[in-house]
């Protein structure tokens, strides 16, 4: 009698383009749960870079931030780095932070393998050890603003910089910036970065 064994794929999506569908996905994702994948809307499977230490220290700080501002608000979750969720367009994203509030959380179809999920706000950090290239964040940060996310911060830790991604708006950059504003989004939110961006 033939016995077939199956083992976790196991691939590096630098070096080879996977496609998959969403369902696949789930199932790359369960045996292989100690990387971060992604899913381009075009099916494509992305490996994301773990945080280095300090960019984690950093990440961590902020996330910090914000949940606190949200143990007082009370009209929201936040999502960890580890949280995936699916946008209109197809695609499977992750992000350092992502905040949604609790009205859509409530209204969600469980019902697919991923059900769509738009966060409300995003934040994502590039620096120098993440392996990614920063017009590859500012893509995915694009790629946010398009299917309906209404505030995201790309905290650039090689050059200092704060792109500041607003929905229906032109992007804008802040140079060191030592405290932002969650402005009608996350309202009365704000968080210091003097020891983020130097």
């Amino acid at each position: 009698m033939e016995t077939i064994y199956k083992f976790p794929l196991r691939v590096d999506t630098n070096q080879i383009k996977l496609k998959v569908s969403q369902k696949e996905f789930g199932q790359l994702c369960e045996d292989n749960s100690e990387m971060q994948l992604e899913l381009t809307s075009a099916g494509i499977v992305v490996t994301m870079q773990p945080l280095r230490s300090k960019v984690l220290s950093y990440s961590t700080n902020l996330s910090a931030q914000v949940r606190f501002w949200n143990l007082g608000a009370k009209y929201g979750e936040v999502l960890d780095t580890f949280e995936s969720f699916a946008l209109p367009n197809g695609a499977i994203r992750t992000a350092n932070l992502a905040w949604i509030t609790h009205y859509k959380l409530e209204n969600i179809n469980y019902g697919a393998d991923y059900p769509v999920v738009v966060p409300d706000f995003i934040i994502e950090f590039k620096s120098r050890s993440d392996g990614n290239s920063l017009s590859t964040v500012q893509e995915k940060m694009i790629e946010y603003r398009e299917n309906g996310v209404r505030l995201g911060w790309l905290v650039n830790l090689e050059n200092n910089e704060v792109e500041i991604h607003r929905f229906g708006k032109e992007v804008e950059i802040l140079q060191s910036p030592k405290r932002l504003s969650g402005e009608d989004v996350l309202q009365e939110l704000t968080v210091d970065l003097s020891k983020i961006l130097q």
